[in-house]
C-alpha cells in the first residue's frame, strides 16, 4: 500500500512486516500469532492512521512473504525488483513479534542506525510506553537486513517478554497478552513523526 505525503519531498518511508509463518507440517499447524500476525496487525493499524493523517514524506507499506524461508520476499524486493529506486527510501522499519512488550522492545541494527534508535529511546523516555528499548547489531534475522546491507537506514523492532512460544504450535492468539500493543503503537506514531 502506498500513501502520498503532504510535501513534494522525493523521500519514502517503508513500513514492513512479514505475513508468512511455518504453515502446516504434517498434522501440526503453526498459526504464528505473535510471529507475525501481531506485526501485520501493527502495520495495518499504522496504515489506517496515516491514511487519515498523512506524513510529510510518502509511506510504502509492504507485507513481505518468505521471511521464514530465508528472507525471500525482502531479498527479492531489495536486490531484484524494488518498486522505488533505493535512493528514494529514507528509512525502513520492520515490525515483528508485537504481541508482548512487558520487558520492552529490541531494535536490531540499532548500533548501525544509532541516531534513529536514540530518537526512539528519547520519545519513549517522555512517553514511558515500554520499560526499556534495547538494541543489537544488524543480523539476517528479518526483512530489514537487506535494506541495511544496501546502506539504507533501517531498524527491526520486536517486543520482549511474554511466553517463549517461537516457531512452535503454541504461538496462538489466545496466549498473547497484547498488554503493550497500544502503547507500542502510540510510541511508533510519535517516533515516526520525528523522522
Amino acid at each position: 500500500g502506498f500513501l502520498p505525503g503532504t510535501d513534494t519531498l522525493d523521500s519514502t518511508l517503508i513500513i514492513s512486516a512479514h505475513y508468512d509463518h511455518l504453515g502446516q507440517l504434517e498434522k501440526a499447524i503453526f498459526t504464528g500469532a505473535n510471529d507475525n500476525a501481531s506485526g501485520v496487525a501493527m502495520l495495518l493499524k499504522l496504515a489506517t492512521y496515516f491514511s487519515r493523517n498523512p506524513m510529510r514524506q510518502k509511506i510504502l507499506f509492504i507485507a513481505f512473504g518468505g521471511e521464514e524461508t530465508g528472507l525471500a520476499g525482502s531479498n527479492y524486493y531489495v536486490n531484484s525488483h524494488p518498486i522505488l529506486h533505493l535512493e528514494q527510501i529514507s528509512f525502513e522499519i520492520n515490525l515483528d513479534l508485537m504481541g508482548y512488550g512487558e520487558e520492552g522492545i529490541k531494535a536490531v541494527a540499532g548500533y548501525e542506525n544509532e541516531v534513529y534508535w536514540q530518537k526512539l529511546v528519547d520519545v519513549n523516555s517522555q512517553m514511558k510506553a515500554v520499560p526499556e528499548i534495547k538494541r543489537r547489531r544488524n543480523r539476517p534475522n528479518s526483512d530489514h537486513f537487506f535494506f541495511v546491507e544496501k546502506g539504507i537506514p533501517a531498524l527491526f523492532l520486536f517486543t520482549l517478554g511474554g511466553l517463549p512460544h517461537y516457531h512452535d504450535v503454541n504461538d496462538r492468539p489466545e496466549v498473547l497478552s497484547l498488554d503493550h500493543f497500544l502503547s507500542v503503537y502510540d510510541l511508533l506514531l510519535a517516533w515516526l513523526q520525528t523522522l
